[in-house]
């Protein structure tokens, strides 16, 4: 008897064990996906936007669902998702999900609190606390000790190029202060040549002369991807006249880098400060 009786209880026990964790996650954004990864639950995920990047381990296992901005939604339905995570503003994706009673985790993504924020809630939503609070401290330990090392260094003044025209110095988009890329700046004891309140000006060759940045760091994927990088850098040699090029401080990060606010931020914080300061 006792045999017989054992058996359903430890069924139901596992049965339950599993229904109540997400065993079906999409993410609707590269940064949210990064965590994920480092939060060691890609076994768990079923869909992904075409911009995030996976382990190639995964990319057989794992769906692409479109952009954030235009995602299927019928691939969506069809994976079945018991949580999906994406950034506050999708509202028309949020309105989906609400209307089809899918699970979904919101988040703000535009400064380093809000990744630590995201990192912790997923910590605790997927049972991964521990690792969760590793992650933590790797981020504010690299932070501390890069702010510390270039602390005493002199502080330069540097815009980040996000996108432009290749060959002309036209259609020039720079990063803001107020965001992310502006932190990542600070950290580094460098100055952002562009105080505005817009996150991502469109800014003219004109502008660009009138702050005269010390250094011009370019961080478009796309660009490096098509074009050799000595090409990209020689749109901006022909203007002598700035400090950047005087110095030759004209930094091309190369096609894998990328500024995105999450806990790849340790990383973003070594290579740009090896490439600014040599070290």
């Amino acid at each position: 008897m006792k045999k017989y009786w054992l058996i359903p209880v430890i069924t139901i026990i596992l049965t339950v064990s599993i229904l109540a964790g997400n065993n079906r996650i999409i993410s609707m954004a590269p940064a949210l996906t990064d965590i994920l990864i480092d939060l060691k639950v890609m076994d768990s995920v079923v869909g992904v936007t075409s911009y995030c990047k996976i382990p190639e381990n995964y990319s057989k296992k794992v769906s692409e669902i479109g952009s954030a901005l235009n995602p299927s939604y019928e691939r969506i339905l069809r994976l079945h998702p018991d949580l999906v995570l994406l950034y506050e503003e999708n509202n028309d994706i949020i309105n989906f999900l609400d209307k089809n009673d899918i699970e979904y985790l919101t988040f703000k993504h535009k400064k380093i609190n809000h990744i630590l924020n995201t990192v912790k809630i997923l910590g605790n939503k997927l049972d991964r606390k521990k690792k969760a609070k590793l992650i933590l401290n790797k981020i504010n330990k690299t932070i501390s000790k890069i702010k510390k090392e270039t602390n005493n260094n002199k502080r330069k003044k540097a815009i980040v190029v996000i996108g432009r025209n290749i060959n002309t110095l036209e259609n020039i988009y720079i990063a803001g202060d107020d965001e992310f890329i502006g932190e990542i700046l600070n950290i580094l004891n460098i100055e952002n040549g562009y105080s505005g309140n817009i996150a991502y000006p469109k800014v003219s060759l004109e502008s660009i002369i009138a702050i005269n940045p010390d250094i011009i760091i370019e961080v478009m994927p796309e660009l490096v991807k098509k074009y050799d990088k000595k090409k990209i850098k020689a749109d901006w040699l022909r203007i002598n006249n700035l400090k950047a090029v005087k110095h030759n401080n004209i930094i091309i990060m190369g096609e894998n880098f990328r500024i995105v606010p999450s806990t790849d931020i340790v990383n973003i914080l070594k290579k740009l400060k090896m490439r600014i300061y040599g070290n």
